[in-house]
């Protein structure tokens, strides 16, 4: 993947650019140089994002990348969609932008197309309910004072197996696109990893 991407200025012009907030903004720009040669990209889940993207961003909040990366849907900015179990999006007119683009000297995209397959066809919005619980966890993990690594390492092999676990009941609730359910597994595995972690299971 390139070290960053070009874009035409007439961006400066753009509508949709023009009404978000200027936190939706800041965020547009900071996640498109890390776009591939597609403009998609993915992430394990919005804390991920956050370290990726926006590291030194001390002040933002899960809840509050959620309501932005929403606010960017709602104008057409971006589609937020499902990929292997990530949080995938991809940013609208990416290529109007690339001024001497050149895409065949960069791979091949591994992210699919949103509408391309049954499971990420659909209107998505990322849960604020369910990035809080996330976070919730993640906090509670960083926090133990030994060994903080390695309890992170830990914690995401706990979840990995669990959603491992939990996949065809996913599957189903993504297939049906029933947001609701799909938000109660999502809430009941980060529950049960963080029983997991604070008795001291092993992945």
């Amino acid at each position: 993947m390139a070290r960053g991407r070009m874009i035409d200025r007439r961006i400066s012009n753009s509508k949709k650019i023009g009404k978000v907030s200027d936190k939706a903004r800041v965020l547009w720009f900071m996640i498109y140089p890390h776009l591939d040669r597609e403009g998609r990209i993915a992430f394990d889940d919005l804390d991920d994002l956050k370290t990726e993207i926006i590291p030194k961003f001390k002040n933002w909040t899960i809840k509050k990348i959620a309501d932005v990366l929403n606010e960017l849907a709602e104008v057409g900015l971006i589609i937020l969609y499902p990929h292997r179990y990530k949080i995938a999006m991809q940013f609208e007119k990416f290529d109007d932008f690339q001024v001497g683009f050149h895409k065949e000297r960069e791979a091949i995209s591994k992210i699919v197309a949103p509408g391309e397959t049954p499971e990420t066809s659909g209107n998505f919005r990322i849960s604020p309910a369910l990035s809080i619980s996330r976070i919730k966890l993640r906090k509670e993990v960083i926090e133990d004072p030994p060994t903080p690594q390695s309890s992170l390492k830990r914690a995401r092999k706990i979840r990995e197996r669990l959603m491992t676990e939990a996949a065809p009941r996913i599957e189903a609730a993504r297939i049906g696109k029933d947001g609701k359910a799909y938000e109660k597994i999502m809430a009941e595995i980060d529950e049960a990893a963080a029983h997991e972690i604070n008795k001291g299971i092993e992945p």
